[in-house]
């Protein structure tokens, strides 16, 4: 979402838009190529922190003061809580028009997935008032004047919640000069994602360890990403004997991404009903073949057996045997490798 707003935001200024990204906190190596955006931090904690839900009224007082310096404007949020940053500002100032990038529905709100990948007391809190929380976000929505929807699948989520159709589907999109394939391929299976329950990495573990014993002693796993599961991921790799064939990169670094993408054998991401999933897409760019869930947007991204490859992603045994089947088939894979990157 932070890279689709970054994006769209420099286009807009490029035609003479002045664009303005209020956000919680800033990373400097991730908006230092953005030269023509103007950046406004509300403060150290970002929206996962217990204290900025503490001190809420005030970031969004301080939202307020940031936008009544501008005029004409028009907003543009992306994710939750943003949407409902715009929305009750809305409340205040009726003409101001919303656009909502909507990369999911507010998942921290209607996703049970989502809701039990969090960690305490968020958890606690969201399944507490939830019904409450409903009902504020499907009054917010109703305030917001256009939506844009990231895939024909989310689209359907948009629906199905707020009973109302996205405007648009414009989907996530990669720099294919920045993604690009590698002369060498290496030995390991590679995954980047949030460490949280719904992404389902332990499958991947699981699947590993039922390989043949050649397979497991040729490859790897290398998991990029940080999250609430990276401990019982750890231990679930120790339990299998395979905490020498996992390897935790922890967060990865922008310009280190395409590299990791590149080199890998195979790229595997098997998450409970992706909104889009922009791991598969950067992937096939970088000419790499790509086992993904049979399920939400990424069916919209690979065409199964053409430009990569769909599984069951509850089904450890179904995707061991995918991936043996791809490895024995050499020259199927490059046939696919190639036909991802066009298709992106």
């Amino acid at each position: 979402a932070s890279r689709y707003i970054l994006e769209v935001a420099e286009r807009l200024a490029k035609k003479g838009w002045p664009v303005l990204i209020i956000t919680g906190k800033i990373n400097q190596q991730i908006i230092e190529p953005y030269s023509n955006l103007q950046f406004q931090s509300l403060g150290e904690f970002t929206t996962g922190s217990l204290f900025y839900w503490l001190f809420w009224p005030l970031f969004q007082y301080r939202i307020h003061q940031n936008l009544n310096k501008i005029n004409n404007k028009i907003l543009f949020p992306q994710i939750f809580p943003p949407v409902w940053w715009t929305g009750i500002y809305k409340l205040f100032h009726p003409k101001t028009p919303i656009v909502w990038m909507c990369q999911e529905p507010s998942a921290f709100i209607h996703s049970p997935l989502v809701i039990e990948s969090l960690g305490e007391p968020f958890r606690s809190i969201l399944k507490i008032g939830k019904i409450l929380f409903k009902k504020f976000d499907l009054w917010i929505v109703r305030k917001i004047d256009y939506i844009i929807s990231n895939s024909e699948y989310s689209d359907r989520i948009i629906r199905k919640i707020y009973n109302r159709k996205a405007d648009m589907i414009a989907y996530p999109g990669v720099d294919c000069k920045t993604f690009i394939p590698s002369k060498r391929k290496e030995n390991y299976f590679f995954i980047v994602s949030r460490l949280d329950k719904q992404k389902n990495i332990d499958i991947l573990i699981k699947a590993f360890f039922l390989l043949p014993i050649n397979i497991k002693k040729k490859y790897r796993i290398v998991i990029g990403g940080d999250g609430t599961e990276k401990n019982n991921l750890q231990k679930l790799a120790g339990k299998l004997d395979l905490s020498k064939k996992v390897e935790f990169l922890g967060r990865v670094d922008e310009d280190k991404l395409p590299l990791w993408y590149a080199k890998a054998r195979l790229v595997i991401f098997c998450a409970k009903e992706e909104p889009f999933g922009i791991v598969p897409i950067e992937a096939m760019v970088c000419g790499t073949v790509v086992i993904a869930a049979n399920n939400g947007g990424m069916k919209e991204s690979i065409i199964d057996g053409i430009t990569g490859f769909l599984v069951d992603p509850q089904n450890p045994e179904k995707l061991s045997k995918k991936i043996l089947e791809i490895l024995e088939d050499e020259k199927k894979m490059k046939i696919i490798a190639g036909k991802a990157r066009i298709f992106v």
